[in-house]
Formats: C-alpha cells, sequence, structure tokens
C-alpha cells in the first residue's frame, strides 16, 4: 500500500507546485479577444532639456560616459558660402529658392571617456530651424575647407573640419548635436 501512496503523493505535490507557482491557467482567454495595444505617455516632468549656448561658446556632451567639447571655428554664408562651393566643384548642389548655404567649421574635442578613441559622424550635427534639424549636405569643398567625414579621435586630441548646411534664408539658426535624431545640445549661429 505504501508503494502506491508515494507516488500518488509525489504527482499530488508536483501538481500543487505548479498551481501555486502559476504554471497552470484556469482561465484561458476566448479565441475572440484580441489584445489591444495602449501608449504610454511620455514623462514630461523627467524629459531630457539640452543645453543652448550663445555663439563663441564651447558646448560640453557627456554621453555612455564620453566628454566631448564642440565650437564653431567658422562660418562662411550668403554669397560667399555659394562662392566656396563653386570652387569646390560645378556639380555641387546649390540651394533652392528660399534658402541659402550655411558652412561652418566644427571644432570637437574627446575630453574623457572609457574608450582610447571617440568617433565623430557628421550624421550628428544639425542645425535647427524654428525646431526642425537640417543634415549636412554632400559637398566638394576647395582644398583649404577640410570637410568634416567619419573619423576616429584619440584622447585630447582635436578635430577641425567644415560642414555645409541650406537652411531657410532670414532665419536665426542654432547648431546642434544630437544622437539618433535626439538633440543633446545647441550653440546659436548668428549671421
Amino acid at each position: 500500500m505504501l508503494k502506491k501512496l508515494i507516488p500518488t503523493a509525489v504527482i499530488l505535490i508536483l501538481a500543487l507546485m505548479m498551481l501555486s507557482s502559476g504554471c497552470i491557467i484556469n482561465n484561458p482567454v476566448p479565441a475572440t479577444q484580441t489584445p489591444t495595444a495602449t501608449s504610454t505617455p511620455f514623462p514630461t516632468a523627467t524629459q531630457f532639456v539640452p543645453s543652448v549656448l550663445e555663439q563663441g561658446s564651447t558646448l560640453e556632451i557627456s554621453r555612455n560616459g564620453d566628454l566631448i567639447q564642440i565650437s564653431i571655428d567658422g562660418k562662411r554664408f550668403g554669397q560667399d558660402a555659394l562662392d566656396i562651393l563653386a570652387k569646390g566643384s560645378v556639380k555641387n548642389p546649390a540651394p533652392i529658392a528660399g534658402e541659402e548655404a550655411v558652412l561652418l567649421k566644427l571644432k570637437t574635442k574627446y575630453i574623457s571617456g572609457a574608450g582610447a578613441s571617440f568617433v565623430i559622424n557628421p550624421d550628428s550635427y544639425e542645425i535647427y530651424v524654428k525646431g526642425v534639424g537640417h543634415d549636412a549636405v554632400s559637398v566638394v569643398l576647395p582644398d583649404e575647407y577640410k570637410t568634416l567625414t567619419k573619423t576616429n579621435i584619440l584622447k585630447n586630441a582635436e578635430y577641425s573640419a567644415w560642414l555645409v548646411y541650406f537652411v531657410p534664408k532670414g532665419e536665426n539658426e542654432d547648431f546642434g548635436y544630437d544622437v539618433n535624431e535626439e538633440p543633446l545640445g545647441f550653440i546659436k549661429v548668428n549671421y
């Protein structure tokens, strides 16, 4: 009799353990019921607010343990910018009606971080006009204007190069550093 009682007790204990751990569900979902997606609003109280600095200031960005400094070392706009583009290549695109070309010389310095080097990516630099980001335009510049390309810089090293933007005429711009379309800081561009 004891031989029959032990297997029954083991099965009963295992069944109770499964029930108490939630492995067995007594309330199946009917096949006609479909789950609905609900959106959770982003908490605005904790939303990151990027800093906005005046022209001539150095923007410090801290991200994923890396600290970089960005500044604007030079700018060209109006006819001066168009002349530089024409000198670079006759195949360079031109701004459309209502836009103007803006060239910015950007200096980036890698201050500290876990890695020996930091990747500079031109896609991270945009000009914002009335809250809308404008990517740099791919152009050929004259030899005296080094074009900013994707590159690595070592700690405490600086990298200076130019980017070209086409933006709406007559508007003040904010130069922005962003990652994945999320601005992390701005420097005002006045001209």
